[in-house]
């Protein structure tokens, strides 16, 4: 059906060689770069919370399983060797499991009086990795303190 006033709309012609022909790839080129740093950075910083998380929890879990170990209650608060081998195993164990042997762990166990208390200490110590921007390593450090039960 004609159009009653008889004009038509027409697309106005573009030579191949416009001004304008090839800005969409710049545009994704740039776009695509800032996208892929925002990217990578976020997943460094979930990765990096992740690790953190892993150790914080593995101390833990080693502290309280050194403090249940069976110390009598004659024994001196230091001198439990077998408890803080069991701990440093389990904290190993532990992140063996869940991040495998990829980080550069130091796992301390010791025991020490706190407020008069006999007291499981668990320290995990590890170089993290940073961000992709800024590599360089940080050095986090995890302690867990638990309260040793005598039996």
């Amino acid at each position: 059906m004609a159009r009653i006033d008889g004009s038509r709309k027409s697309k106005p012609f573009r030579s191949p060689d416009s001004a304008e022909n090839g800005s969409a790839v710049v545009d994704f080129v740039l776009t695509s770069f800032a996208l892929l740093v925002i990217f990578t950075s976020a997943m460094a910083i979930i990765t990096n919370l992740y690790l953190r998380t892993v150790l914080t929890n593995a101390a833990t879990d080693a502290a309280r399983l050194m403090a249940r170990a069976d110390i009598s209650s004659t024994q001196s608060c230091e001198s439990n060797d077998s408890a803080k081998l069991a701990a440093a195993a389990a904290a190993r164990t532990s992140l063996s499991t869940l991040i495998g042997n990829k980080l550069d762990t130091t796992i301390e166990a010791a025991t020490q009086k706190l407020d008069g208390l006999c007291t499981a200490v668990v320290r995990l110590t590890a170089n993290l990795p940073g961000l992709p921007l800024m590599p360089n390593l940080t050095k986090f450090e995890a302690t867990a303190h638990a309260t040793l039960e005598f039996q």
